[in-house]
């Protein structure tokens, strides 16, 4: 259970990183609802899924900035 759930994190993480929504990217994954995967997603990665946008659109803007 624990495998699944980091692979179905690891996927969702993919799928914000292309643009799906947060909401999107939980049911396509397999989670019940994107609080579903909020949780585990912090856990896993430390980060809630906004947060993990928003620093990752912080260091898209960084890189095209140099």
């Amino acid at each position: 259970h624990a495998y699944l759930t980091q692979t179905r994190v690891q996927q969702a993480k993919t799928l914000l990183r292309v643009g799906c929504s947060i909401a999107d990217a939980a049911i396509g994954v397999g989670f019940a609802d994107q609080s579903h995967l909020t949780r585990h997603f912090k856990r896993i990665v430390g980060v809630t899924p906004g947060q993990y946008l928003f620093n990752s659109k912080n260091v898209q803007d960084k890189l095209a900035g140099d």
